[in-house]
């Protein structure tokens, strides 16, 4: 954990969900595939499913559930060039 990274998670439940664990977007295109985003980090079931841990996987809207699966699934898509996953998807414009 760094302070970097620390900043960027904040930067991404802020622009993401507000910091509201019971938050559903069913406006933008994963809502209207049929699969909304949900929770802190705002990640789809499939995602979440996949990238939560055991112990940490049967509820998208604990806090620190949504908060590991959603840090595990950026660092495993989005880190490059010596950057963590949270710190390249928290200087995109938009998010994910």
């Amino acid at each position: 954990v760094t302070a970097s990274n620390e900043a960027a998670v904040n930067k991404i439940v802020t622009r993401e969900s507000s910091w509201n664990p019971n938050i559903t977007n069913h406006t933008d295109s994963n809502a209207r595939a049929g699969h909304p985003s949900t929770g802190l980090m705002q990640t789809i079931p499939s995602t979440f499913n996949k990238y939560a841990l055991p112990g940490y996987n049967s509820n998208i809207h604990d806090p620190l559930s949504n908060l590991v699966a959603g840090i595990r699934y950026a660092q495993a898509r989005y880190a490059r060039g010596g950057r963590s996953g949270v710190e390249v998807v928290a200087s995109r414009p938009g998010g994910y």
